[in-house]
């Protein structure tokens, strides 16, 4: 029996699998290069950010160079710390059903794989917290008349100097319907390719490849009142901004802008109101000195669609053990084409087994500048 229990788990993953492939646009977007660095439930991943470099002169001199370049890089952490199972039954009949026929595969089996790849998407896309650019307006479904959300985006991930390869722009299927409508989206005497009309298949336009998915995350924005700058002088460069006129204290993930500065920022995290006022903890650093008094404005709950390059988001998956415990019989199988190992084990029960997918993985944002919210 021992046997023929892993020729079935090994058809079961083989066959389930696939479903990462069709259903994660999340997943196939995001950077992978680190995921050999995790190994464990809890391990960190240093993953550097990236920086420009600035040039200088070059003065000849009897030395090698003048100054020695600097070593320190600054880190971001990515934790494996996303550990996610989901199991079904087989009765003895439908074992065999799938021992004797290949193409035979429960149900069952691919509604757990499913709810696997549901996880891993939401998880992945609830990263837009750390974005702080965007464009667009709050409940206003983008491409509902023209192109311009594409447009914007691609500006400001220009004017980030992100790289023009591999971006990705992941939409909800509100706004997918609309752009899907567009003549700069689907005539082929325009974009020279027919893929929209037949297949609903937006491709590459406007620098992205463009992917609906229905696990674009709705961020409710928190803050609330009448916000203003509660110090007489905040410096460029400050990450923490006191505010007072608030009745509700803003949380992580609120867009805000401030009167007299054009930079956009995020809330990472705030301290409990004190009356009105609250210690926020933002990103990007203050871009102007800011002085007391300055208005400023959350913006309202929104859709957020992600415009980013690959680099700004990144995932790690690694492989539970293999070893049988508690009685049960585990294997392990890695997608070729996601690249996504899933463990499944199987369990005896009377006339019957249970089984379970299970998946180890973590993600982060290590360069948030690289990202856009294309507001919905």
């Amino acid at each position: 029996m021992a046997n023929t229990l892993s020729i079935i788990q090994d058809r079961l993953l083989a066959k389930t699998l696939m479903s990462f492939r069709n259903s994660a646009p999340w997943l196939m977007s995001a950077n992978r290069n680190y995921e050999n660095e995790a190994k464990s439930i809890g391990t960190t991943v240093d993953i550097p950010r990236s920086s420009i470099k600035v040039a200088t002169d070059v003065t000849p001199s009897g030395n090698r160079s003048d100054t020695l370049p600097s070593s320190t890089r600054t880190m971001v952490q990515l934790t494996l710390d996303q550990w996610k199972k989901t199991n079904f039954s087989l009765t003895d009949k439908e074992n065999g059903e799938i021992n004797a026929g290949r193409d035979f595969i429960p149900s069952e089996s691919e509604d757990a794989i499913a709810g696997l790849v549901e996880v891993v998407e939401d998880n992945i896309a609830s990263n837009y917290v750390y974005s702080y650019q965007f464009t667009g307006t709050a409940a206003t479904t983008p491409f509902a008349s023209n192109a311009t959300a594409s447009i914007q985006a691609n500006k400001i991930l220009n004017d980030a100097k992100a790289g023009k390869a591999n971006r990705r722009f992941i939409m909800d299927t509100s706004a997918e319907a609309n752009a899907l409508a567009l003549s700069t989206f689907a005539d082929a005497e325009k974009t020279m390719e027919n893929g929209v009309k037949i297949d609903a298949a937006l491709g590459r336009k406007y620098g992205f490849f463009n992917q609906a998915s229905t696990n674009v995350q709705t961020h409710t924005l928190a803050g609330a009142g009448t916000p203003l700058v509660d110090d007489a002088a905040t410096a460029i460069g400050a990450t923490t901004l006191h505010m007072d006129g608030l009745t509700t204290k803003p949380e992580q993930g609120d867009l805000f802008t401030i009167s007299g500065d054009t930079q956009q920022y995020v809330v990472v995290s705030s301290s409990a109101l004190v009356g009105t006022d609250s210690d926020v903890v933002i990103q990007p650093p203050l871009a102007v000195a800011v002085a007391d008094n300055a208005a400023i404005t959350f913006i309202a709950t929104h859709t957020a669609n992600c415009a980013f390059h690959k680099n700004a988001l990144t995932f790690a998956n690694r492989p539970v053990s293999a070893m049988n415990g508690n009685g049960g019989n585990y294997r392990l199988m890695t997608d070729p084409v996601t690249g996504i190992t899933v463990r499944l084990g199987v369990d005896d029960a009377y006339k019957a087994t249970i089984w379970e997918f299970d998946i180890l993985y973590g993600s982060a944002v290590p360069q948030a500048e690289g990202m856009v919210r294309v507001l919905g």
